[in-house]
């Protein structure tokens, strides 16, 4: 029997669910986004962005994340290959008409994260963030 793998997760913080407005793209816009497999390059239609209010280091800021049709994305950000899996976590924003929220809170690793043989997107560049968000499932255990 094959060992059991563990998904440990940043404890719930409620600063992670962001409330945002959602700013739609006139048209979706195809991007590459490459994959965490050589060779394999993959594609995803984003169809707008969530702009949501955080703090940054005791200042405002505000955080854009672009979204597909069905409000999931790919990201990395400041916890990534260190607390997270490297290559990326996804997500997903509820969005109902121009406001929306996404809660970090419900972020999870992707197949690849527990195969090797797995193609995961990587995220597009908008939604790679300097900023560490803590929250959501850490690198699974093997």
């Amino acid at each position: 029997m094959p060992p059991l793998e563990l998904v440990p997760a940043f404890d719930f913080d409620g600063a992670w669910v962001l409330e945002g407005r959602f700013e739609p793209y006139p048209e979706p816009v195809r991007t590459e986004v490459g994959s965490v497999a050589d060779g394999v390059e993959q594609n995803v239609d984003l169809v707008g962005e969530v702009v949501a209010p955080i703090t940054l280091d005791g200042a405002a800021a505000e955080l854009r994340v672009a979204v597909g049709a069905d409000g999931s994305f790919a990201f990395r950000d400041g916890t990534s290959g260190r607390e997270t899996y490297p290559a990326l976590r996804f997500a997903r924003a509820e969005v109902e008409g121009d406001r929306a929220v996404v809660d970090f809170n419900r972020a999870v690793n992707p197949p690849c994260a527990f195969s090797d043989f797995g193609t995961c997107p990587l995220p597009p560049q908008q939604n790679v963030w300097p900023v560490r968000i803590e929250a959501g499932e850490r690198v699974p255990v093997r």
